[in-house]
């Protein structure tokens, strides 16, 4: 799915008059959703993605008023979402349960709540493909390639800058390892041949 460009100006347009909580109210509403399932594909637990999930939108309350738009608001948030899940797995956060309240914004803290219990309940009916099934034999970094690139038709400049934890990649590594993840993405997909014809 390509950057939903109407959702990108309405959201900028808020942020220009000052009313960040309008703005991260509809981030998280328009892109929480495919967010929250990002981080369960990398955390292969839907309790541990919607923790993080909680910390990407506490994030995204802090750090949008100093967002610069060099790069879409949607590749922003993931790049916050892989940062947090990187954290999550450094500390290994102690209190799986905790729960962020945003205590001076609770519309804010209600649709991260109301996207968290949808979505996660949505997942957990869906049954699995045989094509996601094998793709969870992936490690989770490869499994993060597929995902933004197949699933989220995420460009390879935006697909570097979430998945390196540098910031301000300059245009000449953004195009050194944009080539890098293609060559990876084609060495994934001759694997998931493999595993494909080892399941049938």
């Amino acid at each position: 799915m390509p950057v939903d460009r109407q959702v990108e100006a309405e959201i900028r347009a808020w942020c220009e008059r000052g009313d960040y909580r309008t703005a991260v109210t509809i981030a998280i509403r328009d892109y929480g959703p495919e967010v929250l399932g990002f981080l369960v594909v990398l955390a292969r637990d839907p309790s541990d993605a919607g923790d993080v999930f909680a910390d990407v939108c506490m994030r995204m309350w802090k750090g949008l008023p100093g967002f610069e738009w060099r790069a879409s608001l949607r590749t922003w948030i993931y790049i916050l979402a892989r940062s947090a899940f990187s954290k999550f797995q450094r500390k290994q956060i102690a209190d799986r349960e905790r729960h962020v309240r945003i205590s001076d914004v609770p519309e804010i803290d209600e649709i991260i709540r109301r996207i968290r219990t949808t979505t996660l309940a949505r997942l957990h009916q869906e049954h699995k493909t045989r094509a996601e099934r094998i793709r969870e034999k992936l490690s989770s970094d490869d499994q993060a390639l597929l995902t933004l690139r197949l699933d989220r038709n995420l460009e390879w400049r935006d697909i570097v800058r979430v998945l390196d934890d540098r910031e301000d990649l300059d245009d000449e590594t953004l195009v050194r390892e944009s080539a890098a993840l293609r060559k990876r993405f084609e060495r994934l997909k001759e694997r998931l041949k493999q595993l494909a014809a080892a399941d049938s």
